[in-house]
This record gives structure tokens, sequence and C-alpha cells, in this order.
């Protein structure tokens, strides 16, 4: 749409398989799983990445379904090395852990007045990491 835009930044919580993904180019959905306080957060199998490799494959099916197959069967993928470079140019990833969230909750109403939800919590924590 023509906004310019450099860099995406992707937040997760605790259920960090998204950040371990675009950090070390391998998709692991085979880990603990937890309950969050910010449960729109709490996957293993992101929809959301799946069209974004998707996108960033120049629009390969047939490379996105054999990957989410190794999802659904295997549990995990490699990401094809390609796309691996295309993501880190336009992606970076990090987490939060709940303490961290709720202590960015605390500053954001004592310096601003405003309550920050827990999911923008994650967010803001990891934008101010990053």
């Amino acid at each position: 749409m023509g906004l310019p835009v450099r860099r995406f930044l992707c937040a997760s919580n605790r259920n960090n398989v998204l950040t371990d993904a675009l950090e070390q180019g391998i998709y692991d959905r085979r880990r603990p799983f937890y309950k969050t306080a910010s449960p729109s957060m709490d996957i293993l199998i992101s929809s959301n990445f799946e069209r974004f490799l998707f996108d960033i494959s120049d629009n390969d099916s047939a490379m996105t379904d054999d990957l989410m197959r190794q999802l659904r069967e295997d549990g995990y993928y490699q990401i094809p090395e390609e796309c691996f470079a295309k993501i880190r140019e336009k992606m970076r990833g990090g987490y939060a852990e709940e303490p961290i969230c709720f202590g960015m909750i605390d500053r954001v109403f004592r310096e601003y007045s405003y309550v920050m939800d827990p999911h923008t919590a994650v967010g803001y924590a990891v934008a101010r990491a990053l």
C-alpha cells in the first residue's frame, strides 16, 4: 500500500515458537504449551506465518503446502534457505515473559495513566527490547 516499512517486529509471549523460527529457521511446535494472560498469542501453529511463508516464497503453494504437511506429520519444518534469507531481511522477533508484560502494564499506567492490555504489553515489551 506504499507505507514505508523497512522491517516488521513479531512479538510472542511465552509460547515463543515464532521467535525461535525467526532466529533459527526451524518452525518446531514440539514444545510445551502455556496458557498465559495473553491468550490470543497462546499458539504453537500460526496461520499468519503460513500466509507469510506463502507470500515470501512468491506464492509457492506447493512449498507452503509441503511445509504445513511436515508440521502436521512431524511437528516441525526447516524454512527453505531462500525464504529464510528474505524473512530475516523483513522481520525480527522477540518474546516477553509474563512478569515483563505485567511490568510494562504497570509502567505505562504510571507514566501515562493508560491501562494497557496484556497482548499490547507483549508487543510493547518486545518493541522496547528490539
